[in-house]
């Protein structure tokens, strides 16, 4: 298990978040090397949070390849949260991590005593409890000029079409 302590830039979370929003491909550099001796300095929590991420299997030490994990980092990064990453190496679990991941997934993130996997979970939990900066999509744009409505429209019309005409079972 290797802990790695990190501080965001303005300029790598910048950048990252400008990667992924643009649908590109979030490269970590130097194959996910980060400084061992920097702190996220932050008003919103008295101590990091503990993240468990997979560790990459190509080098030993540095942060694995999982897009899941990444997501959880990136809002951590954003919201500007400490957090302490503990790389885990899913070839051979240890015991302390399936002791607190029994299905032995990441990410993983402690949050009030309590240990979260499933990222969709991890950033809407971030999100509930550290609300700013807000990173959710707005609810004016969700849906992109009503194109939600039309397929739901289409959806509705092809259901009337076979309560009408079906049912269409072995081309019957």
């Amino acid at each position: 298990m290797s802990t790695v302590t990190v501080k965001p830039s303005a300029v790598a979370i910048s950048a990252a978040v400008k990667c992924i929003s643009a649908g590109g491909i979030l490269r970590m550099p130097k194959m996910g090397v980060f400084p061992r001796s920097l702190r996220v300095m932050c008003s919103k929590l008295s101590e990091s949070l503990e993240v468990c991420a997979k560790e990459s299997v190509i080098v030993p030490n540095k942060l694995g390849d999982c897009p899941f994990t990444q997501r959880v980092l990136l809002t951590l990064e954003e919201k500007q949260l400490p957090y302490d990453l503990k790389l885990v190496d899913l070839r051979n679990k240890p015991e302390w991590f399936l002791t607190i991941s029994p299905e032995g997934k990441v990410p993983l993130i402690k949050l009030d005593d309590n240990w979260i996997p499933d990222s969709d979970v991890i950033v809407q939990l971030l999100e509930e409890k550290f609300p700013e900066p807000p990173l959710a999509t707005p609810p004016e744009k969700v849906s992109v000029d009503g194109t939600d409505q039309a397929l739901l429209n289409e959806l509705t019309a092809f259901n009337d079409y076979l309560a009408q005409n079906g049912p269409f079972i072995n081309g019957k």
